[in-house]
């Protein structure tokens, strides 16, 4: 929070001792607030000296007013904590690490990480690209919920996995307690999309397709491959209706997963020789864990 903290790493309430460093040295006022619900506040034109105060194992912050002879008063805030130093971390319950676009992970937090101190930071962050996440120990839920929309090719510094991190710190561990869980590998759920380069001709024209599909996925020895595309048209017959002039439309050798497929070309060009109304179909696919589209 940027306050200046007066610690002490103890499970048993403590006793603080505090003395005046306010400049200059002799003001009219000084309050302190103690932070800890119904304590009375010091508050005297005396500077305190060896003023004391118990504090139960918590996290609170205390005011410190002082009132200058000239009328003016200046506040500053300071943290107090009482409480052990982190422990704890996350897992998963998702043993498969290996998914599509979209799928829900949940990493649940270890049962010593609920018995940390009040004043415990939870700074939680996935290499995917989203927001970080902060929770406190008073808003820690029973697990990290995650949902992964992207592709993990390319991540990991190109190991094309994704990593969650944790940092666990208190005032008692102000560098933290670092944890990850790697090798989260997701591939893209499959979506067709591609582009036309006009869609009225004359009879003996073509027109060029162009395959903008989404379909990259993650293999299980961790290396990104580009999936498959398989183009058709329809109505008629190829040589008669319509002709390719250049490209393939591919074939899915009548097998529903794409790793049987053979891929058609990224650009096709389809000539016809018919008058008359034509559909220009697209079906892609990647992981065969992923579906098609």
């Amino acid at each position: 929070q940027g306050l200046t903290y007066f610690k002490v790493c103890s499970l048993s309430p403590v006793v603080f001792t505090f003395n005046d460093a306010s400049q200059p040295t002799v003001n009219a006022n000084y309050e302190i607030i103690w932070g800890d619900g119904p304590s009375v506040p010091y508050n005297s034109p005396i500077a305190p000296a060896g003023v004391t105060h118990t504090y139960n194992v918590g996290n609170y912050i205390m005011q410190y007013i002082v009132l200058g002879t000239n009328g003016c008063a200046d506040t500053t805030r300071y943290g107090v904590f009482v409480g052990s130093a982190p422990n704890g971390g996350i897992g998963t319950e998702n043993p498969d690490l290996y998914k599509c676009t979209g799928a829900t992970f949940s990493f649940p937090f270890l049962p010593s990480t609920f018995s940390n101190s009040i004043g415990t930071n939870y700074y939680i962050s996935v290499d995917d690209g989203s927001a970080p996440v902060t929770y406190t120990q008073a808003t820690l839920p029973p697990a990290f919920i995650h949902t992964f929309n992207t592709s993990s090719c390319g991540a990991g510094g190109g190991n094309n996995y994704f990593t969650v991190s944790i940092l666990i710190t208190n005032p008692c561990n102000i560098a933290g307690i670092p944890g990850t869980i790697g090798g989260i590998k997701i591939s893209q759920t499959p979506v067709a999309n591609f582009t036309v380069s006009r869609d009225t001709l004359c009879v003996n024209q073509s027109v060029t397709l162009t395959d903008n599909s989404s379909n990259q996925y993650v293999t299980e020895n961790g290396s990104c491959s580009p999936g498959k595309s398989i183009w058709s048209v329809t109505p008629g017959v190829a040589g008669v209706d319509w002709n390719v002039v250049s490209g393939s439309l591919g074939n899915d050798n009548g097998d529903p997963l794409p790793s049987g497929w053979t891929a058609g070309s990224t650009t096709l060009q389809v000539q016809f020789l018919t008058p008359g109304s034509y559909a220009l179909h697209l079906k892609t696919g990647g992981s065969d864990s992923c579906g098609i589209a």
